[in-house]
């Protein structure tokens, strides 16, 4: 695939491949159904069949290139456009087929502590948006033996940021109800992103004045590991359950994206 300045596909084939490249843009051939996504702010992704690359070029002020080869062996074509202001990472694929905007995560240098927060925050506002536009009825819903809704794996993502770094580590005194894993009757979707923003906050403080070489002491049959590992054990299990989240929504009512 094309990487110059890090643009990316996220078509899920391999064979995506850039086609040729001039002043006007870089023309990518890929599989159908792909979808391809910003790489980069100010850059566009514009799917083109043959009418619509007919009346584009036609409108052209020279921002696209005017060449636009027919699309074949099933395969579509789409145009890169070089300049243009930023847009939304909602692209021309992905509201055709009914994808949601995929965030990015940031991208810090040189700062191993904001590096930690920054991605540990990214997956909780990434689970959070997951909720947006739902009843109560749909948080609830549950198409696994196991239980798992989206209602709670609100609740526990709160309990184990609790567990982990206000009990394990900070050894401080907290309600009950945070080290609670248990979807309550009485949980809403307020109630609970309340609770999760109050952990948080706490979490980060403990987290930007510990030493990340500070151990944090487990009561089990392992070494305990230390304030770096934390974070990072957090980082991992709040992207797998905003990664189930994902799925849950996308089976609630088709919507996609991080």
């Amino acid at each position: 695939g094309y990487r110059k300045g890090g643009p990316s596909f996220a078509s899920g084939h391999p064979d995506a491949l850039v086609r040729s490249v001039s002043g006007d843009g870089i023309r990518v051939t890929m599989p159908p159904l792909s979808v391809c996504y910003d790489g980069i702010a100010g850059y566009r992704w514009v799917h083109r069949d043959r009418k619509a690359a007919h009346r584009d070029a036609a409108r052209s002020s020279g921002r696209f290139a005017r060449s636009h080869r027919a699309t074949t062996c099933g395969s579509a074509t789409a145009t890169k456009s070089l300049s243009g202001p930023a847009r939304p990472r909602t692209t021309a694929i992905a509201r055709w087929y009914g994808l949601g905007v995929d965030a990015r995560p940031p991208r810090m240098f040189n700062d191993e502590r904001a590096t930690l927060i920054g991605h540990l925050q990214f997956q909780r506002r990434s689970l959070l948006r997951k909720f947006d536009g739902l009843t109560g009825t749909q948080m609830r819903w549950t198409p696994v033996g196991s239980g798992t809704s989206l209602l709670w794996l609100l609740r526990h993502a709160g309990f184990a940021e609790s567990i982990w770094v206000l009990d394990r580590f900070a050894r401080i005194y907290i309600d009950v109800d945070l080290l609670c894993n248990d979807l309550q009757p009485d949980d809403t979707f307020d109630s609970l992103a309340a609770r999760y923003h109050r952990v948080w906050e706490l979490v980060d403080g403990i987290v930007t004045d510990s030493d990340l070489d500070a151990p944090c002491r487990v009561d089990d049959d392992m070494a305990d590991p230390d304030l770096r590992w934390v974070v990072v054990h957090l980082c991992t299990e709040t992207a797998r359950h905003a990664g189930h989240a994902d799925i849950l929504r996308e089976l609630v009512d088709g919507t996609t994206g991080r």
